[in-house]
């Protein structure tokens, strides 16, 4: 029996020890309720319907876009309607226009791209963007029925890791809020993890006077935190963002939610704004 039937199971124990007009009264509005909750899920497994409908179509002109940018399809004038009101017509005899050579290769399109997203690129350090060039994709999966997503990053072969694909599943509750992200982990090669640092700090013996090197390894910001597993803190009424310089802080469970949170709802709302 599912948490839900449970809860509406103990409901109806405690009205049926009502005395008998407000047990009427009480099933009334049980009932009125019951009713309300199933109307909201059929508007919102409808609505999920239609939002995945409009990914999985928004998606094929993505693609086409995309290839067209990455020099993998040749750009076709044609299929633009009215295309004079945007185009001069030098532009149009141009060869792009010509449908007979497709464009270049955008470097580092992915990096730069992410790096016009405020919050993303605030996440990214000069270590992260070493790795992120060899990125080769991001795309988004959404459920038909639930409001759960994906988001998948793929990557060419690197120095980094030895991942082809690094992925993010994204559980959302009934209020539309993130409460939980499930990551990929990634397989670092040796020495190349770039979310920690040997260092090393000398310490000197108080009786003896002598000095010994220990090193240690330290974790470093980076954008590749977001590839965790993180729940969702219980009450975040004590998030204090005076607390974002601390280190502590910035490597709690807490704040790498928050903003794994932040960076996959960019991907989920608006990544194809950029």
């Amino acid at each position: 029996m599912s948490e839900r039937e449970e809860m509406r199971q103990e409901m109806i124990a405690k009205i049926q020890k009502k005395s008998h007009p407000a047990q009427l009264r009480l099933m009334g509005m049980f009932k009125h309720n019951e009713d309300a909750n199933k109307e909201d899920e059929v508007y919102e497994e409808t609505t999920n319907g239609l939002i995945y409908k409009n990914s999985q179509e928004s998606k094929v002109f993505q693609r086409t876009a995309l290839d067209i940018l990455h020099g993998k399809k040749a750009f076709d004038a044609s299929l633009i309607p009215n295309i004079s009101e945007y185009f001069t017509e030098e532009e149009m005899k141009s060869e792009e226009f010509t449908g007979e050579t497709a464009l270049s290769e955008t470097r580092d399109f992915w990096l730069s791209l992410l790096q016009k997203a405020p919050f993303v690129a605030s996440t990214i350090t000069e270590k992260d963007a070493e790795v992120l060039k060899s990125l080769s994709n991001i795309e988004v999966f959404l459920e038909e029925k639930v409001s759960d997503y994906r988001v998948e990053f793929t990557f060419q072969t690197n120095e980094y890791f030895t991942n082809e694909k690094l992925c993010i599943e994204v559980l959302v509750d009934g209020d539309e809020a993130i409460e939980e992200v499930k990551s990929t982990k990634i397989d670092w090669k040796a020495n190349k993890n770039v979310t920690e640092e040997l260092t090393e700090k000398k310490q000197k013996n108080k009786k003896t006077g002598q000095v010994r090197t220990v090193k240690e390894m330290q974790k470093q910001e980076s954008f590749f935190w977001i590839f965790g597993n993180y729940v969702a803190p219980e009450d975040d009424e004590d998030y204090d963002e005076e607390e974002e310089e601390d280190d502590e802080f910035f490597f709690s469970d807490d704040n790498l939610f928050y903003q794994s949170q932040r960076v996959v709802e960019f991907f989920r709302n608006s990544f194809f704004t950029f």
